[in-house]
């Protein structure tokens, strides 16, 4: 599994991940949340909201995202792998400290 350098929660206000704990398509959602959740990345912001909704059907996994802008970001992690999911947040998250 690829190192993610620089995971940060700096301009994220809230995140909300859901995903079924039977279905292996929805490994990218828990292992963000693993990751969210580890003590590195919750201090870099230690405001931002970890919502966690595990699912006992086959929906799909989501993840939305609110930066510290307001604005709202969803992704499907079914779609994607939890590299890619990460490096949407931080480019999101970098943009808003250039502006």
């Amino acid at each position: 599994m690829a190192t993610i350098r620089g995971f940060s929660l700096v301009n994220v206000s809230k995140i909300y991940i859901s995903f079924s704990s039977f279905d292996p398509s929805h490994a990218s959602a828990r292992e963000l949340w693993r990751r969210v959740s580890s003590s590195k990345v919750k201090e870099s912001n230690p405001k931002c909201q970890l919502d966690l909704e595990i699912k006992g059907d086959i929906r799909q996994p989501k993840v939305q995202v609110v930066f510290s802008n307001d604005t709202i970001e969803e992704f499907n992690p079914a779609t994607m792998k939890v590299y890619d999911l990460i490096t949407a947040i931080n480019k999101k998250s970098k943009s808003l400290n250039q502006n």
